[in-house]
């Protein structure tokens, strides 16, 4: 399994806008293979800027900006076919629709990818590469 990690931030302005974005372009259908083969789901995380936040802060303060609202996507994937039916053909850049980007102050140009070695205490084993 493959999981992919992208992030996005907004200004705590644009954040529930943002989110309302996402809820409707993430709905059950996206998730479920019928837009995207071999996409097993997608989890979506939101972070709004606390006092631990320091380095934020601290760079916020520098730039004269607000601490942003970060969002995170978590999306899981059979292989790399099904990552390639989503992405496209630039398997690492980032799916960044322009409606998202009107929204966003910035975010990641490139998704991470990672082999899922274990969920839930339940270990990838070698054989299963073969």
């Amino acid at each position: 399994m493959i999981i992919r990690i992208w992030r996005g931030w907004t200004s705590p302005q644009n954040a529930d806008a943002y989110e309302a974005l996402l809820r409707e372009e993430i709905t059950g259908e996206s998730v479920n293979g019928a837009q995207t083969p071999g996409m097993l789901g997608i989890d979506v995380l939101r972070h709004d800027p606390d006092p631990s936040d320091a380095t934020q802060a601290c760079a916020a303060k520098a730039a004269d900006t607000a601490p942003e609202v970060e969002f995170s996507t978590i999306m899981s994937f059979n292989d790399w076919d099904a990552v390639r039916a989503f992405a496209g053909a630039e398997l690492h850049a980032a799916v960044v629709p322009d409606a998202d980007r009107a929204l966003l102050t910035r975010w990641d140009e490139r998704s991470r990818h990672y082999d899922l070695l274990s969920r839930d205490g339940n270990w990838k084993t070698l054989a299963d590469d073969q």
